[in-house]
């Protein structure tokens, strides 16, 4: 019996004047082409590739691609991942055994490694977006290194992507949904549902789209419509989380993460996120090993529900389709409520700066 001849690494490196630290490397370079007939949201350019960044969570990565390689659309797919450098002895050895294990991946079309020799404070990532800005794609499917994923979230967020490219209303497409948390009548399991607000933990987007809303609004004006009582209460309509963060944000002249910006983009320009009410995606890092999470058990479900493929029904927006409730109770917990209150009284800043005093 003849035995199946596996493709060949291919690794090709390239430095420019701008970034003479970073290498690209492809890993796993397929030459079949792909079959339009069988998937009927295959665009012209393909499927959307996919781009994980990595710090040095080992076992994290290593769950984020295991789950991933399950989806049927990961043999088309093309992987793009960035990886920093560390910043002790620690960091880099963990960084070096993401790294060899990047070099093991062989259940994508291709691999695409961004890397540097040095630490850049998450620039990285921002090279990588290039990188893929210049292969001209036209959308994205964007996670980090802690996410998991169902065996379907491939196929939902192609064909969300393409099902939803020319609604005017559509901002993003989340694989991840805080509907999971709550109970939802089985008639709307397999349903998706539109909300005003952004979640990264694995979301497709347009570029095109994307780039020239960012364009649009500069990090001072997004800074002074915070002043606007309107924007104001259509944030607090899906959760009283954000407005304490964002003010802080706002009195140190901060550069907005892109997760508050995205999310006010969509209230300026009245655009929604397509949600699905079973959650094709979920976070593992609230364990207290991320940079900027921090340790929380209000995600810790059983996460069988993931290793099995839901139907789903992608349904045109509408109105009535849009929900609040999830964000609304889930983010208007306790320590929301006090954190709000000292917002309102003016003295959230200070709270926040006396916190490591305080424990």
């Amino acid at each position: 019996m003849a035995q199946t001849k596996q493709p060949q690494p291919i690794f090709t490196n390239c430095t420019t004047a701008e970034t003479n630290w970073c290498s690209w490397i492809t890993l796993n370079a397929n030459s079949n082409g792909i079959n339009k007939s069988d998937m009927n949201y295959v665009t012209d350019k393909g499927y959307a590739p996919v781009f994980i960044s990595v710090y040095d969570r080992v076992n994290h990565f290593k769950q984020c691609i295991e789950t991933l390689s399950k989806c049927e659309e990961a043999k088309n797919t093309t992987l793009y991942i960035s990886s920093d450098q560390g910043i002790d002895p620690l960091s880099k050895e963990k960084v070096n055994k993401i790294r060899m294990y990047i070099e093991e991946i062989k259940a994508f079309k291709e691999v695409v490694l961004v890397s540097s020799e040095k630490n850049t404070k998450g620039k990285i990532i921002r090279d990588c977006y290039k990188l893929i800005r210049e292969n001209n794609y036209d959308r994205l499917i964007r996670a980090e290194d802690d996410i998991i994923f169902s065996s379907d979230f491939l196929c939902f967020m192609n064909e969300s992507l393409s099902t939803y490219e020319n609604c005017e209303n559509i901002y993003s497409i989340s694989g991840f949904s805080h509907s999971t948390l709550f109970d939802v009548p089985d008639e709307k399991k397999n349903k998706v549902y539109f909300a005003q607000r952004y979640n990264p933990w694995g979301t497709g987007f347009w570029i095109k789209k994307r780039k020239d809303l960012k364009n649009k609004y500069s990090n001072e004006y997004l800074i002074q419509v915070l002043r606007n009582t309107d924007i104001k209460n259509k944030l607090n309509a899906y959760g009283l989380d954000r407005l304490p963060q964002l003010s802080r944000i706002a009195s140190k002249k901060m550069i907005i993460p892109s997760d508050y910006r995205n999310g006010l983009i969509m209230i300026l320009e009245n655009l929604y996120t397509v949600y699905p009410y079973t959650s094709k995606t979920w976070n593992i890092g609230l364990d207290g090993s991320g940079l900027r999470t921090k340790k929380s058990n209000r995600f810790d479900i059983d996460l069988k529900f993931l290793e099995k493929t839901q139907s789903y029904v992608l349904s045109p927006f509408s109105e009535d389709q849009i929900e609040n409730r999830f964000y609304k109770e889930f983010f208007s917990s306790n320590r929301d409520k006090i954190k709000y209150l000292l917002y309102k009284s003016g003295l959230y800043n200070l709270a926040y700066h006396l916190k490591p005093y305080l424990k």
